[in-house]
């Protein structure tokens, strides 16, 4: 049966999700926890002079996130991992590009409202009611125009 021993200091930190990953997989294992005074004794006994440390079978992994993979494919969970990160990934790109478009109807919004704005401020001359009859007659054009071209 191998044997893992995970080495950190007391508390959570970076090797909670290898702590985590174990739980999940109901493997037992050595949890060793340096208190931060006692560190600098076990320092040179790392890779790299850092921990999270795993160690399998008498072999050193160091680094927590090629700790965490690795776990994740000894006890067959990866899969899921990538699966969740693929539907995050494919979430994320949907909304930001939603977004943008939301984003380019708004600067066509002000772009189009700008002139009445101004005439209705005062600081341009011009009759309000016909700016405004101008800019909505141009505005169902451009917007069709516009969701041809994302489209």
């Amino acid at each position: 049966m191998v044997h893992y021993k995970l080495t950190y200091f007391n508390g959570r930190g970076a090797a909670e999700i290898s702590r985590q990953l174990f739980a999940l997989a109901g493997q037992e294992y050595e949890d060793v926890r340096y208190e931060r005074d006692e560190w600098p004794q076990h320092k040179d006994e790392m890779p790299f002079g850092q921990i999270p440390v795993l160690e399998v079978d008498g072999k050193k992994l160091a680094q927590s996130y090629a700790i965490n993979r690795f776990l994740a494919r000894q006890f067959g969970i990866y899969i899921y991992i990538y699966i969740v990160f693929v539907f995050c990934f494919l979430f994320t790109s949907c909304f930001f590009l939603h977004l943008n478009n939301s984003f380019i109807f708004y600067r066509d919004y002000q772009t189009e409202i700008r002139p009445v704005v101004l005439v209705f401020l005062g600081f341009q001359e011009g009759d309000l009611v016909e700016q405004i009859r101008l800019e909505s007659r141009g505005r169902g054009e451009v917007r069709q125009k516009k969701e041809r071209e994302i489209s």
